[in-house]
């Protein structure tokens, strides 16, 4: 009977650990914008703003913002480690199994998914 309910705890350790493999590598991303027709760079993208952008959650994404008269806006956007991603790391210290979920992007999270930029005037140098 001991070894049964062993063999039950395990097994619900096992297939209950890992489970960042099964959460989405991707993220959604909002950006707004103060200014109509300012043009974004996501990654390196173009894309106009505003904008709804899926992005790598394990990565720093880098938001540069631009319109002529404007000044360049630029923003580094890091992630951390989630909820799952850290019963992983729980897991996978008595478990190897769970050490496969951390390895994989749905273990973390961005710190931001909702930007507004707001881009200010260049200064003159002619005043």
């Amino acid at each position: 009977m001991r070894s049964c309910l062993l063999f039950m705890v395990t097994w619900l350790v096992l297939c209950t650990t890992g489970c960042s493999v099964f959460r989405s590598e991707t993220q959604t991303l909002n950006i707004t914008c103060n200014e109509k027709g300012t043009v974004l760079r996501v990654n390196g993208n173009r894309h106009d703003c505003p904008a709804t952008i899926e992005v790598l959650r394990n990565k720093t994404i880098e938001v540069e913002a631009e319109k002529k008269g404007f000044e360049t806006y630029t923003r580094l956007i890091d992630h951390h480690l989630n909820a799952t991603g850290k019963l992983d790391v729980v897991g996978a210290a008595v478990f190897l199994v769970p050490a496969i979920g951390i390895m994989g992007a749905g273990a973390w999270d961005l710190d931001q998914t909702e930007l507004h930029v707001q881009l200010f005037p260049e200064h003159s140098e002619h005043r």
